[in-house]
């Protein structure tokens, strides 16, 4: 069907309804239809925030913890309790321990008798889907899958792909035209079932990578509705919404705590004030030009005037021995003269003493 062929229903460039897409799986975070990314480097939670979200999607409960902050009632929520599908190529054999560990942190008042110990997630091992036959082939399994879910009362909501890179053998995951054939597997699939796709996948790297991005083509970027970043650090995973049409709470940071548990671990909202991460910010270490112009500014208005002999001293009190550390001697003579021009009221009294300073300093490196 093409863009605008029905008359009275409007139509966003995806050609889909724009009604369709405008209902909410989660209130505030999720559309009901589309693509949400979960991104980030190995190891460091991206599988176990697609399990919190089935955990969340399954028990209504809120998926974060929104401290402070006044929304309208469901927010944050699934409105009915669904199921999940997960399609793992990698991490298989884990996957139902990980499952266990989430479901046994619900309170067993609100466990679902029939699934106890586990969640209402069906998990099926996917590799090499970019094969039509395989992929037919995954159809039908997914299919009867829906089905008992369905019967359970827990349709699923959420299909969830870990991770791309391992799912779908790509010959060049940078190439555009691959990667949407594999998208158009995957909107088959889930407009067949009515369900979000779920992607994890690992984050590109280089000097100009933002953190988000998806490894390989943009496509992926291109067709995501919702991207979250995640990433760890003590024990806390952060997930950053580093990307969300029609305001889904874009910029927006939470924070997730790593349960240990028997057999695995679990994540549990937390708010951003008790986030050790959110309130410990990187400390941000002493450069070579630091220490420089602390000895020079030390020393100047010290003694009023500046001795060749002062700066190696102070630089070696200060943490910094320029006669064995391996600084290099330009990079030095830089620093130094960068300092001493910075120290304007002492400049009379320093640039007196400057070229035999730093020619004493170069001759002790040298030692």
């Amino acid at each position: 069907m093409k863009r605008n062929e029905v008359i009275g229903e409007p139509y966003l460039a995806h050609e889909k309804p724009a009604s369709s897409i405008e209902e909410h799986l989660i209130q505030g975070l999720l559309p009901k239809r589309g693509v949400l990314i979960i991104v980030g480097e190995p190891g460091k939670g991206k599988s176990l925030t697609s399990i919190h979200l089935a955990k969340s999607l399954s028990t209504k409960e809120p998926i974060f913890c929104f401290e402070g902050e006044e929304h309208e009632s469901g927010y944050g929520c699934s409105a009915d309790k669904r199921g999940s599908i997960f399609l793992p190529g990698e991490a298989y054999n884990t996957l139902h321990s990980r499952l266990t560990a989430s479901a046994m942190s619900i309170p067993e008042a609100d466990r679902d008798p029939f699934f106890n110990d586990s969640l209402p997630v069906a998990h099926i091992y996917a590799r090499s889907l970019s094969s039509p036959e395989k992929f037919d082939e995954l159809k039908k399994k997914v299919g009867l899958q829906v089905e008992t879910l369905s019967m359970l009362g827990m349709p699923p909501a959420v299909i969830v792909i870990d991770t791309i890179s391992s799912v779908f053998s790509f010959s060049n995951e940078n190439d555009a035209s691959e990667v949407q054939a594999a998208l158009d597997m995957l909107y088959e699939l889930a407009d067949q079932h009515d369900c979000l796709i779920v992607l994890v996948a690992h984050c590109s790297k280089g000097p100009f990578a933002k953190g988000w991005e998806v490894r390989g083509s943009g496509v992926w970027n291109g067709a995501a509705d919702v991207i979250w970043m995640v990433k760890q650090t003590k024990g806390v995973v952060s997930v950053k919404v580093a990307k969300g049409r029609d305001g889904y709470a874009e910029g927006t940071t939470f924070y997730l705590e790593i349960v240990p548990s028997q057999g695995g671990a679990y994540l549990r909202p937390i708010p951003a004030s008790s986030a050790s991460v959110a309130k410990q910010p990187k400390p941000k270490l002493p450069t070579l030009r630091d220490h420089v112009f602390q000895a020079i500014a030390d020393n100047a208005w010290e003694h009023s005037c500046y001795g060749q002999e002062q700066i190696i001293e102070s630089l070696r009190t200060s943490g910094l021995d320029v006669t064995r550390s391996g600084t290099k001697r330009s990079d030095f003579k830089r620093e130094v003269k960068r300092a001493l021009n910075e120290l304007t009221e002492s400049k009379r009294i320093i640039r007196d003493e400057f070229n035999g300073t730093v020619a004493y300093s170069m001759a002790l490196m040298n030692v």
